[in-house]
């Protein structure tokens, strides 16, 4: 067989007068035949080096000549890829040869032909694998805008499964050897990966090489300030669609760390990208770390997103990283890169507004309780030669604050152990339980209905411990024997609330009821179901102001940052009410308020997120001009006689 002979089969093959099933068996028996076998594999037939490099350019040139017909049967220039890949496919010389003769352009256009052609398409991809294993072959492919042309194959109405896996394996392996991320996207070609991972979450390859490809360009947008928002569309491009992916393959970490990189990368990019980085999104990916173990990329993601925003988006990621922290610690593992980390995160959140209330509300009393454990270090030797060793001094409170407990412990054992008829009885009633001077002057039925209310609440937060302290010390003086206090109840009704969220005090909450929210941003529209006591407060109050009218309303609270006890009122442009200022002005004057009240921390503004709190509520509302916060501090005083 001589080359004139190959270059007949091979014309006959692609241009024969032939029926297609004499077709169909013509190449059966070409492309099984010994001698071409040995001819395009081994070069065993008895020709010179230089007769077979003709013969095989030859062969190349007439397989390429009949792929360019675009017009031709698509039977036709499949088998004629098909051949391609066959011939090249373990020789970089033949590789070589097929580059020379601009195969690599001519089977980028296969992937631009009009209509489906799937099968085609798949073939032309795993020719390129082939070709790109030889030197330079991937750089020369992107060099002619291969990355449009694949981009064209996946936003194809119905590309099928094969062909998009194929694609994208083919992306991955560009994207790796010719650095190809500028072309994905330039080329729009983001949105069509999502919809990709979209439709095949199932199968892991594709998630893997996916999640790999977005991971690295995002990385580089991020490396060159780029903004990729023009680029990804906010219908498909949505990030819980990565993450619901990522999901199904939590057991591999390659696919964790690439997903987690992904969103690290674009929340540093310079215009904010919701439908990327969302509630929905944040949550399954805490799911998603929960279900992987750990990524070392959760604290710089996190640490990303509270970024110019509040840190109540993120508590489940504080709640996470003070986990970890307590579970590192009591154990005392060796600290890894990603511990230090998490422990410089927790240190920014703290810093940030609101950060030290979320990060105790996170678990940071856990993380202090174990940070401030006596921890056994090394024997320390004394001079009699002995070890002795350390303990901390316990903490005692003080006599009266002890037995002050012990009573209330007591009583509440007792209260509980009574008759279940009997505890719906009001623990502090009004006058009856005082024997006052008037008690003997009968009081006209005129002359109580006359007496406006006053409402005191407290504890609507349950860890805010102060509230109680001082809801004490309002109900010892007002049941008091001093002239002020008789005044008092002769001149007013007072309703006492000493707990608005017996719930969470019960079950160690921080701020919360068991409706899982805060009771102090509900006063707006409460819910009888769900926020009974807030409901009845409020319907209570509503009910004394149309018949008596309401004189005062206090809400006792505990502060976690500012110093000193000081009071929050009601007096902004919008609604001016100079009267709340002038009441907490001369209540911080007053004789023996003045050794703890800081007019100077007192605060009268009404910001968006305080509109549905008791304070802001009982004074725009329900129209009562004395309406305060009171607060006291957890961290201690710089004026008065606590200084």
């Amino acid at each position: 067989m001589d080359k004139n002979d190959i270059l007949f089969f091979v014309n006959v093959m692609f241009n024969g007068p032939m029926s297609g099933e004499q077709y169909d068996g013509f190449w059966n028996s070409m492309i099984t035949s010994p001698i071409v076998l040995r001819w395009h594999k081994s070069g065993s037939v008895n020709w010179s080096k230089a007769e077979q490099q003709e013969t095989q350019k030859l062969v190349v040139k007439q397989i390429l000549e009949m792929m360019t017909r675009a017009d031709e049967d698509v039977s036709v220039l499949l088998r004629a890829t098909d051949t391609l890949g066959s011939f090249v496919d373990g020789s970089t010389d033949r590789i070589q040869l097929a580059a020379n003769e601009h195969a690599i352009p001519i089977l980028i256009g296969l992937f631009k032909l009009n209509g489906e052609k799937t099968e085609l398409k798949r073939t032309a991809c795993d020719v390129l694998m082939i070709v790109g294993e030889a030197t330079g072959m991937f750089q020369m492919m992107a060099a002619k805008n291969i990355i449009g042309s694949l981009c064209l194959c996946l936003r194809a109405e119905n590309p099928g499964r094969e062909l998009e896996i194929r694609v994208v394996r083919l992306l991955l392996r560009l994207a790796q050897e010719a650095r190809v991320y500028g072309q994905i996207v330039n080329e729009g070609m983001m949105s069509p990966l999502f919809r990709v991972i979209e439709r095949n979450s199932s199968i892991k390859e594709v998630t893997v090489t996916v999640s790999t490809i977005l991971a690295d360009v995002s990385a580089f947008a991020r490396k060159c300030k780029l903004d990729i928002s023009p680029f990804v569309d906010s219908k498909c491009c949505r990030g819980q669609v990565l993450v619901l992916a990522a999901t199904c393959h939590a057991q591999d970490a390659a696919v964790v760390d690439c997903t987690f990189r992904f969103f690290v990368n674009v929340s540093n990019n310079p215009v904010n990208l919701p439908h990327l980085i969302n509630s929905e999104t944040i949550e399954g990916l805490l799911s998603l770390y929960v279900l992987a173990g750990g990524t070392g990329y959760l604290a710089e993601l996190a640490g990303h997103l509270v970024h110019g925003k509040s840190v109540n988006t993120i508590t489940g990621y504080i709640g996470i990283a003070i986990e970890i922290l307590c579970r590192v610690i009591s154990s005392s593992d060796v600290w890894r890169d990603e511990t230090v980390e998490i422990c410089n995160f927790v240190r920014e959140m703290l810093l940030a507004t609101d950060g030290a209330d979320i990060v105790l509300n996170c678990g940071g009393k856990d993380l202090l309780e174990i940070l401030h454990t006596y921890l056994a270090g090394p024997d320390v030797e004394t001079s009699s030669g002995g070890d002795e060793p350390g303990f901390l001094e316990p903490c005692n409170l003080p006599e009266d604050g002890s037995q002050y407990v012990e009573e209330a412990v007591a009583r509440r054992e007792e209260f509980i152990g009574s008759d279940v008829n009997l505890r719906a009885r009001i623990v502090y009633e009004n006058t009856s339980m005082v024997e006052d001077d008037h008690d003997k002057m009968p009081v006209g039925n005129h002359e109580e209905k006359s007496r406006r209310a006053v409402f005191i609440t407290a504890r609507v937060h349950p860890g805010e411990c102060q509230a109680s302290w001082m809801m004490r010390g309002v109900i010892d003086f007002l049941l008091g024997d001093s002239d002020v206090a008789r005044i008092l109840r002769r001149m007013f009704v007072f309703h006492v609330i000493p707990m608005l969220n017996p719930d969470g005090v019960f079950y160690g909450n921080s701020r919360c009821g068991l409706a899982a929210c805060d009771l102090n941003r509900q006063w707006q529209t409460p819910s009888k179901a769900l926020h009974p006591t807030i409901f009845h407060t409020k319907e209570l109050i509503a009910k004394e102001r149309s018949t008596r009218g309401v004189a005062l309303f206090c809400d006792m609270h505990g502060h976690s940052r500012k110093k000193n006890v000081f009071m929050y009122g009601c007096d902004t442009k919008r609604r001016p009410n100079p009267a709340a200022r002038m009441f907490a002005k001369l209540f911080s004057t007053q004789q023996t308020a003045k050794k703890y009240i800081s007019f100077p921390d007192c605060s009268f503004k009404v910001s968006k997120d305080k509109e549905t709190t008791a304070r802001v509520v009982a004074a725009n509302e329900l129209k009562i001009t004395w309406s305060f916060t009171i607060e006291a501090s957890f961290c201690g005083a710089n004026y008065g006689v606590y200084k």
